[in-house]
């Protein structure tokens, strides 16, 4: 039983622009980032149901291949 709620939820969504979107620009901007600039996959995703490979990530239908690296950055929006 996977057991979701507002603190131990993750959400998964593309950045439209992320080559505009550099560790000073991340570090300036309220996270999540906002609808502007994303594009939703999924929402309300327990870790567990993350599958990491040596350079790929699959979550439910969804493949990510070729992954070269990710990055994690700290809520700061309430």
């Amino acid at each position: 039983m996977i057991i979701v709620n507002e603190y131990d939820a993750y959400k998964i969504a593309k950045v439209n622009e992320p080559y505009w979107l550099d560790n000073l620009a991340m570090s300036k901007l309220a996270l999540p980032l906002s609808a502007e600039h994303t594009t939703l996959i999924f929402k309300d995703i327990d870790w567990s149901e993350f599958l990491w490979g040596s350079h790929c990530l699959k979550l439910k239908d969804l493949v990510i291949n070729n992954l070269k690296t990710y990055k994690l950055f700290p809520r700061n929006r309430d």
